[in-house]
């Protein structure tokens, strides 16, 4: 099969659902290396975007990859809602102090700013007592039920 930018999307179109795309321009990336991305048809692209739902850590990082592989050797993961191990404790001890005040301050862990949006909103509702939530024109905050409920940009995903 001739794997090309053209071919992969008109599969995409085909097989992925619409609702999650946002459809800026037919580009299939292959591979990236540090903050550049490679497509199909052998275009070089610098990554601003440094894709959704990722950290923004460059493409093919060794040193993140073996710190992967080296946990993953351990547990892949142990989700902290049923039980806990240390890694999650110990970030969390690290974000608290780099963290600014003497308050009583906690980490809350989500995989995605979606998720994200969402703790807030249900952690703002349920500290507050408040059932409204404020959002700027033109936002976008993601792709969950909550999340696109205070996006106010017109997306494929907000489509019925």
């Amino acid at each position: 099969m001739n794997l090309s930018n053209k071919n992969i999307c008109e599969r995409e179109k085909k097989f992925l659902s619409s609702i999650q795309k946002l459809p800026y321009c037919p580009i299939a990336i292959k591979n990236g290396k540090g903050a550049l991305l490679y497509d199909y048809d052998g275009n070089e692209y610098i990554d601003f975007l440094s894709s959704a739902s990722s950290a923004n850590i460059g493409h093919g990082n060794k040193e993140i990859a073996q710190a992967v592989k080296n946990q993953m050797d351990q547990i892949t993961q142990y989700t902290i809602a049923y039980f806990t191990c240390e890694s999650p404790v110990l970030l969390a001890e690290k974000i608290i102090n780099l963290a600014p005040g003497d308050n009583d301050k906690k980490v809350l862990y989500s995989t995605t700013g979606s998720e994200s949006i969402d703790a807030a909103i249900k952690l703002s509702k349920g500290y507050t007592g408040r059932n409204k939530i404020i959002s700027f024109n033109g936002a976008y905050h993601g792709s969950t039920y909550g999340s696109i409920s205070i996006s106010a940009i017109s997306l494929n995903m907000r489509k019925k």
